[in-house]
């Protein structure tokens, strides 16, 4: 009874230091992701936090930083919403392999859906919201509401622009 209650005992103690040891990243990348913002003189008025991401808007300067923090270092792209002629949710899907090359149907599966900048003078950006390989298939759904919340929010924004210049 006494092992029962010690395994029971360091079971819980290991996922207690697991979770901890999340959060402190967690924290420090949002720590990051502020100073980023600092730096570049951003005020966020909407943040996302994705698989390996994090997306701040500054409204009023009408600028978007993606802080990819994939790399030790990280990654930091900031796009002026000025710049961009369009945003749109995009649905990508890739073929299943198949082992019967007989059969002229092929299934598909989504591979990712992505928020895609079109920019006025540059080539394309594509945000990843989810993406097969790394998000659990069951937060397809929710991840796509969330790309379409941010595809609304930021057309508004360019259409805006468009309108002024109309």
């Amino acid at each position: 009874m006494i092992i029962i209650a010690a395994t029971g005992m360091l079971v819980l103690l290991f996922f207690y230091l697991l979770v901890k040891k999340k959060e402190e990243k967690l924290q420090k990348r949002m720590a990051k992701f502020s100073e980023l913002g600092t730096a570049n003189n951003l005020a966020f008025s909407s943040q996302e936090l994705l698989h390996n991401r994090i997306i701040g808007l500054d409204g009023i300067k009408r600028t978007l930083l993606i802080f990819d923090y994939r790399t030790k270092k990280g990654n930091c792209l900031l796009i002026n919403l000025e710049d961009v002629e369009s945003c749109k949710v995009k649905e990508i899907y890739q073929p299943m392999s198949n082992n019967n090359a007989g059969n002229r149907m092929t299934e598909t599966y989504l591979e990712k859906i992505v928020l895609e900048f079109a920019r006025k003078h540059s080539e394309s950006v594509e945000l990843p919201f989810y993406e097969f390989n790394k998000n659990h298939i069951m937060k397809t759904r929710a991840l796509g509401k969330k790309a379409k919340h941010w595809e609304t929010i930021l057309s508004k924004m360019i259409n805006r622009d468009f309108k002024k210049t109309a």
